[in-house]
């Protein structure tokens, strides 16, 4: 049964396919960290983010919210204190500026010496070709470089048995790694083109990240959370959001794995995950990445955030 729904797609990542799946498994809600843990939500101030947010915390969690929005970021993160009784901070950042990503991390770093899990799922499908503070495609910056980053700058926090998350799209299907286009600056602006090319990238660098962290007793996870009612998703796509919206899944539905995830920590090789299990990363031929591509995207990342010298005038 599950096979057959993955392969309808629709009602695999529409409300039906998780409701479903619930049923099958006996799905029961996920826990949510143990006491004493430590823990980072990027995109947390509505949404999916917020959502595992909300799954994730419980009294003796320490929780640091993230979000652009420093108004609705701050109302989320008293309602979560306020619910889940555990220990929450609310930072505002935004993650497609390097400097306010790096901000972020000492502040984080000045806060705790130790962080249990990173959950990145901020960002946005911006309906229009705009740079960063930073000259990168603002989609790239916001779902690979910033997230990149910011995981570099908090790597030496991350205990053994810790994980990072990070939260995909569905649309990332349609799409090849090809790093040399992935900013698409020579051809029409196609916002979901972008955000797909975009959210394919931050699946290949999750992939690198597991492998890189690893070593210290860490993973890191990729999932999708199948189509989500959200207003990121009624900003990127109204009419498919309009269309969609009696099948939409809730925020919480999406953040389930999340959740999931995080608490138990499932062994073995790397994979894209909806639904607490393990699905294909590629459904079609041509978006196989070719070799040397995952490298290639690593070693660009690692030039993109390393600080550029000072230049001193005499």
């Amino acid at each position: 049964m599950d096979e057959l729904l993955e392969a309808a797609l629709l009602p695999s990542w529409a409300s039906s396919g998780y409701r479903a799946r619930r049923a099958m498994w006996g799905f029961e809600p996920p826990a949510p960290l143990c006491a004493g843990s430590i823990a980072l939500v990027t995109g947390a101030s509505r949404g999916i983010g917020e959502a595992a947010a909300r799954l994730i915390a419980a009294p003796g969690v320490r929780v640091f919210v993230v979000g652009r929005d420093r108004a609705a970021l701050s109302a989320a993160a008293t309602e979560l204190a306020r619910s889940s009784g555990a220990q929450v901070h609310a930072l505002g950042a935004d993650l497609g500026s390097l400097e306010s990503v790096r901000a972020l991390a000492s502040a984080v770093r000045a806060s705790t010496g130790r962080l249990d899990l990173l959950v990145h799922c901020a960002g946005a499908m911006h309906q229009t070709r705009a740079l960063s503070p930073d000259g990168i495609e603002r989609t790239v910056a916001e779902h690979v470089v910033g997230p990149h980053c910011l995981t570099r700058e908090l790597e030496p926090l991350l205990a053994p048995r810790s994980s990072v998350v990070f939260v995909c799209s569905a649309g990332m299907y349609s799409e090849a790694l090809d790093v040399d286009r992935l900013q698409i600056d020579v051809e029409p602006f196609r916002p979901a083109r972008a955000y797909a090319r975009a959210k394919r990238a931050q699946a290949v660098l999750g992939a690198q990240w597991d492998l890189r962290l690893a070593a210290r007793g860490a993973r890191a996870y990729v999932m999708h959370p199948g189509w989500v009612d959200s207003r990121a998703l009624r900003e990127g796509l109204p009419r498919f959001a309009a269309l969609m919206s009696p099948l939409l899944r809730s925020p919480l539905e999406g953040a389930d794995t999340i959740a999931w995830l995080a608490s138990t920590r499932p062994p073995g090789p790397f994979g894209l995950y909806l639904d607490r299990q393990p699905r294909r990363l590629h459904r079609l031929v041509h978006t196989k990445v070719e070799p040397g591509e995952e490298q290639r995207l690593w070693d660009w990342c690692e030039r993109v955030v390393r600080p550029r010298p000072v230049e001193v005038v005499a």
